[in-house]
């Protein structure tokens, strides 16, 4: 086939100009979002119940699956889809879906492992800054994890993220029922639970690999 040759002729981006920089792309990932009143009180209490009587184990860190309990210290059981399930998938995936279109911008392409039941009981239960990022699984895109507990049944436990600054989130977000979603790169921790116990529930969604 004839053609003219891209030889010596490489394709320059169109950039955007903007205070000097050239910039092909802006960045319009931001650090989290979230839905509020996913789920209901009851439904709380319905995945709470499921998730007591799973099997549940020590959470644990690193592609070693190692227990450290002075980085993590929580109890963790595992939901897949399933007859008492579905239903939490079926309006968990439309929210992360639409939280990403809006905010995120991942391709994303479903969600490669189970949701995790997680319980932080006081005074020790904690998370230490950690990212989400998963070793031989699937690519890890978009975090999310979902209040169970009432806000003011438990004491500290406060999810906070890191991109170079503290990032505290408003107070509301601590309601039961709420979903909150972050790029699992996002360095974020869970602050000790001084008193009672939050339950949570988490999950990652995946896609191909960052380009």
């Amino acid at each position: 086939m004839k053609g003219k040759s891209m030889k010596n002729k490489p394709v320059i981006p169109i950039p955007a100009i903007v205070g000097g920089s050239w910039r092909f792309e802006i960045d319009e990932i931001h650090p989290y979002s979230y839905a509020v009143d996913l789920f209901n009180k009851q439904e709380c209490e319905q995945i709470i119940k499921i998730g007591e009587h799973l099997h549940q184990h020590p959470g644990t860190i690193s592609s070693k699956e190692a227990l450290n309990k002075k980085i993590r210290d929580s109890i963790v059981s595992w939901i897949y889809p399933g007859k008492e399930s579905t239903w939490m998938f079926q309006k968990i995936v439309p929210t992360i879906l639409e939280l990403n279109k809006r905010f995120h911008k991942f391709d994303l392409t479903g969600l490669y492992e189970g949701f995790q039941f997680t319980k932080y009981r006081g005074p020790t239960g904690k998370y230490k800054a950690h990212t989400d990022r998963g070793y031989n699984v699937g690519i890890r895109k978009l975090s999310f994890a979902i209040q169970l507990s009432e806000g003011d049944s438990y004491k500290g436990g406060d999810l906070v993220f890191n991109d170079g600054s503290l990032i505290k989130l408003p107070r509301n977000l601590k309601n039961q029922g709420v979903l909150i979603a972050f790029p699992s790169f996002m360095i974020h921790e869970v602050k000790p639970v001084t008193k009672g116990t939050r339950h949570s529930l988490v999950g990652w969604v995946g896609g191909p690999n960052f380009k």
